[in-house]
This record gives C-alpha cells, sequence and structure tokens, in this order.
C-alpha cells in the first residue's frame, strides 16, 4: 500500500468515450457523450469511536464499566485512514478531508464506479468532506448508492447488498484471507497517530477483497455497469433471461394485482415462515432424546411441488368458504371474523401482528390462544386454523379466489438446475464459483419472489433520513404501467407477488403438516423449516407425499425426475424436499421465538441461537445449559461477545486530541460493545405460570384443557 501523492495524475485509465440516452426532468429525451471509465476502484475506512466527559476530555471504551456510564457522555467518531484502490494497486491517506484530492486527480468528466464495501458505513463519514447529490436507499441509514455534487459522474455503490454477505466469508470464497484481529478498533486514533505496517494491511486486504470480488464478477458481467445492483438482482437478471419467452410478457402482466388486492396482499396477507415454542416445553431444560429435523430446501420445494394463483383475483359473492378439495385448483383469500376462538392445540399458529378489530387476546408471546379478531387469510392458513382452533362463531366478511396452475416450465427448470448444482458441485474446488453461485441463487429465489413491487424511497436531507410516503394514485398509476401489455419491453414485473405470499403461506402448511405427524406435545420448537421433537419420528409418509407432488409436476412438465434427488461427489442422493433427520440432541430449553440453547448427543457441544448473539457467546453458560434461563446476560465485556451498538452522529463538536490533532467532522457513526439479557414478556411469564410444574407423563386432561387455551385469563 502506497501513500496517496498524486498518482492518479499520471494513472492509464481505461476509458471509452460512449454516446448515452436519457430523460431531462422535464420527460424529454437527451443525449450526450460520456467518458466511462471501466476500471475497478474500490474505497474503505478505518475509524476510531471514542466519549467526550463532562471535563471535556476524550476516553476510549474500556471493559467494566455499565452501559449507563457510556450512555451518559457524547460519542464521537474520527476516520483516521482511508484507503482507495485503482484495480489492484491500494493507496491510502490519513485526513478524510485528503480523499477529495485523489477524485479532483481523476480525469476531468470521469463517469466511473467506486465500490465500498458498507457503504451504509462510509456514507455518514463522506457527507462531511463531499456534498451529496444522490442517494438511492430502501431504508434508513442503508444507502445503496450515491453521488455527489462535486463529481457527479461519480457513483459510490454498496458491494455488500451485492454479496450480501461478510468480508471475511466474500474474502475466503476469493482465496484471501481476511486479516481479523489484527486492529485493535477500541485504541483512540487520529490522523496523527503512527501506524504499524500490520495495521495498515489490515486495511489493505480489505480493498483488495472487494477488488477481487467485483474482477470475479465481470467474468459473468463484463463490464462494472452490467452488474445489478444487489444480490436479488443478479438472480433476476439471470432468472428474466431463463423465463421471459414469447407469450410470458402477456401472461405475467396479467397478474398483477388491482390496488385493493395488492394492498390486502402486502399488508395483510404476505407472512413469513412460522418461527415458535410449544409453551409447554418453554423455559423448561428438556432432557433424554431429542430429534432435529430440517426440509431439504423448503422453498424450492414447494415452489416446484404445488399449485399457484395464476389468474386475476376475482371478489366472490358466496358467504361460504368452500370445501378443501376446491382449493387444488383455486387459491383464495379469506377475510374472517372470528368470535371467541381458542386453540385446541400446544402449538398455536395465528400471529398476533397479523389480527385487527381484536378482543381479549390471549397471547402466546406473538401467537393467538384465544379471543375476538378479524383476520385476512389463504386457504393454505384456513386449513391449518380449522384444525387446530375452535370458535363460538365464525363470519365470511369478504373472499376473492384465482385459478391456480404449476409454475411456468422454465422457471421451474431453473430452479432444479440450482438445485442440482449445488448437490454436485460442493466440495469440488474446480467447480467452486458453480457451487458458490448455485447455493447463493437458489437462497435468493424466494427473496426475489416476495420483493414489494412498489417500494418507498428514502431521502438524506439536513442529515436526517425520511421515507417518502407512497400515494394510493402512485401506486395505483404504476401497477397500471406493470400491467400494460403494450409495453413488452418492461420486464420490472417478472414473477407475481402472490407467489410469494403462497410460497411462504404452503412452507408453513407442509411444517404443520410434520407437527401433526410428531405430535402437538411432542414438538418442542420450530424455526421456519426444521422441528425440535422429544422422542423418536417417522416421517416416511410425508416423505413419500412430498416427492409424488414434486415428480407430478415434472411428470406434468416433461421434465426428467432424476433432477429432483441428485448425487453429491461422493454418489449419495440428496432427495428435495423431504424431511431429512439431523444430529439427535441429549439437551434442549428455549425460551421463545429465535432463542433456544441445545446440545448434540454425540459430540456433548452446547450451542445457542439467539437473535442479535454470536454463536461463539455461548462460552458464558459454562456449559451448563441451565443457566440459559430469563435474566441471563451475556456481558459485553466477555471476550465471547461481538455484539455492538452503533450510534449516528450529525452534531458532533470540535475536538482537541492528545496529540493536537483538531477534528472539526460532525457526522459519523460511534460503535461500542453492547450485551443482551435474556428475557420473556410479562405476559407470557404469566402464561407460562399455568403448567409450570406439569410433565408428559403427569399431565391431566384437565391440565391438557387449561394449557391449549380453555381457561379464563386474566
Amino acid at each position: 500500500m502506497i501513500l496517496y501523492d498524486h498518482q492518479l495524475k499520471e494513472a492509464k485509465f481505461n476509458i471509452e468515450e460512449k454516446r448515452v440516452h436519457h430523460k431531462r426532468k422535464d420527460g424529454k429525451k437527451k443525449s450526450d457523450i460520456r467518458r466511462k471509465c471501466y476500471d475497478i476502484f474500490t474505497f474503505d475506512i478505518e475509524v476510531t469511536s471514542g466519549w467526550i466527559k463532562e471535563d471535556g476530555s476524550i476516553t476510549g471504551y474500556y471493559p467494566g464499566m455499565p452501559e449507563e456510564y457510556w450512555n451518559g457522555m457524547q460519542p464521537f467518531s474520527l476516520c483516521y485512514l482511508w484507503q482507495f484502490s485503482f484495480n489492484d494497486q491500494v493507496y491510502y491517506g490519513r485526513d478524510l478531508k485528503d480523499f477529495v484530492q485523489v477524485l479532483k486527480d481523476m480525469p476531468e468528466d470521469i463517469q466511473c464506479v467506486i465500490w465500498v464495501f458498507n457503504l451504509s458505513y462510509e456514507f455518514h463519514f463522506l457527507i462531511d468532506v463531499l456534498t451529496l447529490k444522490s442517494v438511492f436507499a430502501r431504508s434508513p441509514h442503508h444507502p445503496m448508492k450515491c453521488t455527489f455534487k462535486e463529481f457527479p459522474r461519480i457513483e459510490f455503490r454498496c458491494a455488500y447488498v451485492l454479496e450480501n454477505t461478510k468480508l471475511e466469508n466474500w474474502g475466503n470464497d476469493l482465496g484471501i484471507k481476511k486479516l481479523v484481529g489484527q486492529l485493535d478498533y477500541e485504541a483512540i486514533r487520529t490522523p496523527l497517530t503512527p501506524l504499524t505496517t500490520e495495521e495498515l494491511e489490515y486495511g489493505e486486504h480489505d480493498c483488495l477483497i472487494v477488488y477481487e470480488g467485483i474482477k470475479k464478477e465481470l467474468e459473468t458481467y463484463k463490464d462494472v455497469y452490467n452488474i445489478p445492483l444487489t444480490s436479488t438482482g443478479k438472480i433476476r437478471k439471470d432468472c428474466k433471461e431463463r423465463i421471459y419467452k414469447d407469450g410470458y410478457d402477456r401472461y405475467i402482466k396479467k397478474q398483477v394485482p388491482s390496488l385493493e388486492i395488492y394492498k390486502i396482499l402486502q399488508g395483510f396477507v404476505f407472512a413469513g415462515g412460522y418461527t415458535h415454542a410449544n409453551r409447554y416445553h418453554a423455559n423448561k431444560t428438556i432432557t433424554g432424546l431429542i430429534e432435529h429435523y430440517d426440509f431439504t430446501s423448503s422453498y424450492p420445494a414447494v415452489m416446484i411441488a404445488f399449485k399457484y394463483p395464476v389468474g386475476r383475483w376475482t371478489y366472490r359473492t358466496e358467504t361460504f368458504i368452500p370445501k378443501d378439495k376446491t382449493f387444488e385448483n383455486y387459491a383464495f383469500i379469506f377475510k374472517l371474523h372470528f368470535e371467541n376462538v381458542c386453540a385446541t392445540t400446544l402449538n398455536t399458529y395465528i400471529q398476533v401482528s397479523r389480527i385487527f378489530n381484536q378482543h381479549n387476546i390471549v397471547n402466546d408471546n406473538g401467537r393467538v390462544v384465544s379471543g375476538s379478531f378479524d383476520i385476512y387469510v389463504t386457504e393454505y392458513d384456513w386449513m391449518i386454523i380449522k384444525d387446530h382452533y375452535q370458535w363460538d362463531r365464525l363470519i365470511l366478511l369478504d373472499s376473492w379466489y384465482s385459478k391456480k396452475d404449476y409454475l411456468p416450465k422454465e422457471f421451474i427448470k431453473y430452479i432444479l438446475e440450482l438445485y442440482v448444482a449445488k448437490t454436485r458441485y460442493k466440495g469440488l474446488s474446480e467447480f467452486e464459483d458453480v457451487y458458490r453461485r448455485s447455493k447463493q441463487f437458489l437462497n435468493s429465489l424466494f427473496g426475489m419472489s416476495v420483493t414489494s413491487i412498489i417500494q418507498a424511497d428514502c431521502e438524506f436531507m439536513s442529515g436526517e433520513w425520511f421515507t417518502k410516503n407512497l400515494t394510493a394514485e402512485a401506486v395505483e398509476k404504476r401497477l397500471k404501467d406493470l400491467s400494460n401489455t403494450y409495453r413488452r419491453n418492461d420486464t420490472r414485473y417478472f414473477l407475481s407477488y402472490s407467489w410469494g405470499c403462497w410460497i411462504t403461506s404452503i412452507a408453513r402448511y407442509t411444517l404443520w403438516k410434520c407437527i401433526d405427524i410428531a405430535g402437538d406435545l411432542s414438538v418442542c420448537y420450530c424455526d421456519t423449516d426444521s422441528i425440535f421433537a422429544v422422542g423418536h419420528h417417522d416421517f416416511t409418509e410425508y416423505n413419500k407425499w412430498i416427492t409424488e407432488k414434486l415428480e407430478a409436476t415434472c411428470r406434468h412438465y416433461r421434465i426428467d425426475t432424476s433432477m429432483l434427488c441428485p448425487e453429491d461427489k461422493k454418489g449419495v442422493k440428496h432427495p428435495l424436499g423431504v424431511f431429512d433427520k439431523e444430529p439427535d440432541l441429549s439437551e434442549f430449553r428455549t425460551l421463545h421465538s429465535k432463542c433456544y440453547c441445545m446440545r448434540e448427543a454425540e459430540t456433548g457441544e452446547l450451542s445457542i441461537t439467539v437473535a442479535g448473539i454470536n454463536k461463539g457467546a455461548v462460552a458464558m453458560l459454562n456449559n451448563n445449559i441451565d443457566a440459559f434461563e430469563a435474566g441471563f446476560n451475556f456481558d459485553k465485556d466477555h471476550p465471547s461477545v461481538s455484539k455492538r451498538m452503533h450510534t449516528y452522529i450529525s452534531d458532533q463538536p470540535d475536538i482537541t486530541f492528545d496529540d493536537g490533532y483538531v477534528s472539526h467532522y460532525r457526522n459519523g457513526i460511534n460503535i461500542r460493545r453492547t450485551g443482551y439479557k435474556l428475557g420473556m414478556s410479562d405476559d407470557y411469564e404469566r402464561l407460562l405460570e399455568f403448567f409450570a410444574d406439569a410433565t408428559i407423563d403427569n399431565i391431566s386432561e384437565i391440565t391438557k384443557d387449561r394449557l391449549r387455551g380453555y381457561f379464563e385469563y386474566g
């Protein structure tokens, strides 16, 4: 890495002059000559975080002080090192304001892309030395790309949203190890602080990983301007090329929903995977044989095996719910009113967040035990609810239907080809790129399917983020544009949003079929595509059922059924969609969803899954699963805990450091350690008190009824 000293003035750039056509703000077409640069540029910074005490002195972070201590002081941050790479040559500087000179030294009016691994971080420092011109973001504090007024044709782009993985993992995939742990982030540094060779190499490595990563992308996309903005964009581009053939544009545009249906789908019907703890087992240590089962590629499997809504949504005038057999060929949206509904099983399905007009709700950590409410459901939701709840009164308020069919043949073939490649090439070094791409694309299929048709943009003004409100008129206009069959070149809407809503609904349905097979009392925890259950269980019949459905789809389209069961490098077959057994457990303990601890029977290894806490923090339990309980604190200062808190700063004062450096920067991000205390809500704890002493062996019918919801709760 070389200290920057105007080297770019003498550098040779790969520039081509091209005529570019675009629209002006007034809507008129315009064209001009652009000097487009095809080199790879990257940018990265290293930052110090500290706090200003009441007496004006500054301090870095040190262990032993409570959260309140740090919250009581003013945080600050300071960039003390920046790196900029021109292809594989990395330059560096110390004061961020000097980076502007790099941009000035580049050819005049150059159009180029500068890749920043985590633009959402660097952005909040760059706005101190450059004037923002435009920013594109879907959520506050997370820009995907931006430009600045001083250099309007230089675009800063986020590489993280392109790859959707940690920098360390990206480097490993590329054969470049990130120099983890060689930099003490908590030491106070300024642009005047002497840096060691090792400290400089740390930043250099980060730039080189991004350079090599973008270089690898160019093997597919040829130049930097063709690279999609996001990881989902990569598969969207690839998938469009496969399925957007003759007649497909008319087929898919007819499925653009009306404004009314779109609001219902996005606001009420769509829900994620089923993740929940059985309240009978919550807050208890379960011992003995606990089996763990996991679907093999759950979402891709249901995308192939089931039929989806493919016609326009039509309002029904009937006031009854059709029989289940009707659901084979028609999809439904039901708006239902329940009075005095009550769960008949320990595992509860209905999400509290999806109901409205509710009264007297008994809340099982986000799931309904009992109460009265309105809700929108799909036919698959309805089939689960009617088998696991009872009620005093049910009214069908509104309903809509759409004809069902299998997803398009080319789309089905695309899913299967990705699954085969992922299975066949795993562990084969000569096909590492194919395996990694297939795995990434297969995992992105669902996300691509449920991307909102219309998303509100975010704006950054006067140091604050704002989300622009979408008006009904704007949404309706966009929907009409997307459904216009005369706009054949408009391929933005190429997968039906209804499909995405039904993918998760069907996945929940298949999971609940397996809950019923295992037995309500046996299942202790579910997580989207997996089940933890006490005792031994047999899912042979389920696996036969799902395999037959997958084969039926393949026969319908005359697709080779062997693609449903590819072999890995060792010749082992991996059937798609089956409920596959994971290693047995000897201990399991859960407090609530996304919060559990388990011990593998064979290895004796203890592990945790806690939202927001790294896996390594299990060391704090000292191999004692019973310590995993409400009130346990994953101490921020324990070496195994790596949770960090970000504080966004826009009013930082002038700061004079001990080495004489004076900072006049106003913006930045302060990062410090933070912990996590396990807990449960008061309502949930009260609910669990009803059966705290019950066991599977001694539970009475009366107790079972109370557990399932047949009680007055006050």
